[in-house]
């Protein structure tokens, strides 16, 4: 199956997860978690420990790749749900 260009049985690929609530977006990628704000803030976390039950994390000065990469993520989904980019080809007619 694909989602969001990417194919999560592929050999290649790098796992990745988006979260949200109604004010906070979030994007977890190797071991770090950007919170991205309303009020245009971001604030980034590293993994620091992991069990089965809980995780702790620990406040590090955001990664600028995580964070444009964050934005992108959110912005693109955003504007594809907005203009329904997002529907599927009908009997051949977008």
């Amino acid at each position: 199956s694909r989602f969001y260009g990417k194919d999560i049985l592929g050999q290649n690929f790098n796992e990745r997860a988006f979260i949200s609530n109604y004010q906070k977006l979030g994007f977890l990628r190797n071991s770090r978690l950007t919170i991205l704000t309303p009020d245009k803030r971001a604030v980034e976390y590293k993994v620091a420990d992991e069990t089965l039950h809980s995780v702790k994390y620990v406040k590090i000065n955001p990664v600028k790749t995580d964070l444009f990469d964050a934005i992108t993520f959110y912005q693109s989904a955003n504007y594809m749900y907005k203009n329904r980019l997002n529907r599927r080809c009908v009997h051949g007619v977008n």
